[in-house]
């Protein structure tokens, strides 16, 4: 039944301009073209030959293309189309902060060596949307987080990629804004000298006493290598902003070199006291996330654990205390999957010690291996964020596609069949207009 239904359509859009061409000698013409982004545009054709117009016939059943109409700033001279697969979100997520992580050779020709002209906009191609650039190097290797208003699970959602600005002297980046306000840390970990920075707002630095600081090769970008034999650490202090009691979320990429003993990622905690939180290789070789109240119970801590830890591999661990006043609860995640829930304290112990990476805040329990992008939110992250989360650092060029390079115009002759350039976009021609 659909064969049948659809073989005379085919021959109607494909031999029907063909006997039209046969009948129509090459002379002025104009072509009505169907609706285009929300309007109906009429295009005016001159001097056009058969192959032309039979291109201008086929045009009249494909959908037009649907790039942005207005071009962020004329000192940009190029931009690509960013398109991320709504199939790889698993809800719609408000500011979520977008990881873009690709070695382009038009970035490297194009873009300033700085990155400084290096900017995102919306779909819309003229909002700028808040962007960090973690690195940008001359092979055109670029790793940046944008924070995207609106990510959809039903609908693709596009944003562009500008560069190509010679005269651009600063970034326009703003890193602490990419970061919602429930984030009080994130470690990117790819500092090489002095201290790792906090991308928020606050204060929470880590000062790093590592084998390899910055250097090695992380799930994202640089990471951090532990030694156990070394003692190393990263220290990132006790700020207020640090001091949750109520929901919180801790996550790290992490890669063991040794999982035979139990040793930190990340944590709060004092060795033989009830510290706050625990994200860490626990006594029986598992992943595990642990957080305490303060009852004065002689086993005050609530334990969500899951399978050994991998050797060898890079794997994504997330910890989520949820202070739910009727169900609390401590989740545990791995590689985007929830792989324990157990019931939770109401509240968190209030503790004295510093969030250290690595290492408990009295050097014990060594990490043997690497540690990669660290955060800490003082709210429970959902089960869909953790995934999209995972999902789009684990595989970023499954997450998104990049479009081919598209250069702003300078005059009608840059622009293609039917359509003038206005403000740096080609667009389509209107009735009258030659």
């Amino acid at each position: 039944m659909y064969v049948s239904a659809v073989i005379p359509l085919l021959c109607f859009y494909i031999v029907s301009p063909v006997l039209f061409l046969q009948w129509l000698p090459a002379r002025k013409c104009e072509v009505l073209r169907k609706p285009f982004k929300g309007g109906e545009s009429i295009m005016k054709v001159s001097k056009i030959s058969p192959v032309s117009l039979l291109t201008a016939l086929i045009f009249l059943f494909v959908p037009a293309l649907s790039h942005a109409q207005s071009w962020y700033h004329l000192d940009w001279q190029y931009r690509k189309e960013i398109t991320v697969n709504a199939s790889q979100v698993t809800a719609t997520l408000t500011n979520f902060p977008l990881l873009v992580n690709v070695t382009d050779s038009d970035l490297q020709t194009n873009a300033l060596s700085s990155g400084n002209d290096i900017l995102f906009t919306g779909e819309d191609g003229t909002s700028l949307l808040d962007y960090e650039i973690e690195s940008y190097d001359t092979t055109g290797h670029l790793v940046a987080w944008v924070e995207i208003p609106s990510l959809s699970d039903t609908t693709d959602t596009v944003i562009y990629l500008y560069y190509g600005n010679s005269s651009a002297v600063s970034s326009l980046e703003s890193p602490a804004d990419v970061w919602d306000p429930n984030y009080v840390m994130v470690q990117h970990l790819n500092e090489t000298t002095g201290d790792h920075l906090d991308s928020t707002s606050n204060p929470n630095d880590g000062t790093a006493s590592v084998t390899t600081q910055g250097s090695a090769t992380g799930q994202i970008n640089g990471a951090d290598e532990f030694d156990i034999t070394a003692l190393d650490s990263i220290d990132c202090g006790n700020d207020t902003s640090l001091q949750i009691t109520g929901s919180m979320t801790v996550e790290a990429w992490a890669y063991s070199d040794n999982s035979a003993d139990p040793n930190r990622i990340l944590s709060k905690d004092k060795t033989g006291t009830a510290g706050k939180f625990i994200l860490w290789e626990n006594t029986d070789g598992d992943l595990a996330f642990i957080v305490a109240d303060d009852s004065g119970d002689a086993d005050p801590w609530y334990r969500a654990k899951g399978s050994s830890v991998p050797d060898g591999v890079w794997f994504h661990v997330v910890g989520v205390y949820d202070a739910d006043p009727v169900t609390p609860q401590v989740r545990l995640y791995v590689d985007g999957s929830e792989v324990d829930a157990v019931t939770g304290p109401a509240y968190l112990n209030s503790t004295v010690e510093t969030v250290t990476i690595g290492v408990s805040s009295d050097a014990g329990h060594h990490w043997t291996g690497m540690i990669d992008e660290v955060r800490i939110s003082d709210t429970a992250r959902s089960a869909e964020w953790i995934e999209t989360s995972y999902n789009n650092q684990a595989a970023p060029a499954s997450f998104y596609a990049i479009a081919v390079e598209e250069p702003q115009c300078d005059d009608n002759d840059d622009c293609g069949f039917c359509e003038k350039c206005s403000s740096g976009v080609c667009v389509l021609q209107t009735v009258g207009e030659d």
